[in-house]
């Protein structure tokens, strides 16, 4: 399955608007909508979710724990 990313605007009657795309006409896509609002309360927990996982490769940490 082939990815494409758009980003589009919501306009006042509620619809969304989307940008011409470069698809067949008659393809069959599939639209998931993500919400983007830098202000959210849930922005920090997203971005966060989305860094590495470096914290949890500890060497040290990992000898105590597996030791006990």
């Amino acid at each position: 399955m082939k990815a494409i990313k758009y980003t589009a605007k919501v306009d006042s009657k509620g619809n969304l608007v989307l940008p011409r795309t470069r698809l067949k006409k008659g393809s069959v896509v599939e639209v998931i909508v993500l919400i983007s609002d830098e202000t959210s309360e849930d922005h920090d927990l997203v971005a966060a979710s989305a860094g590495n996982l470096d914290f949890w490769d500890n060497a040290l940490d990992d000898k105590i724990w597996n030791d006990i």
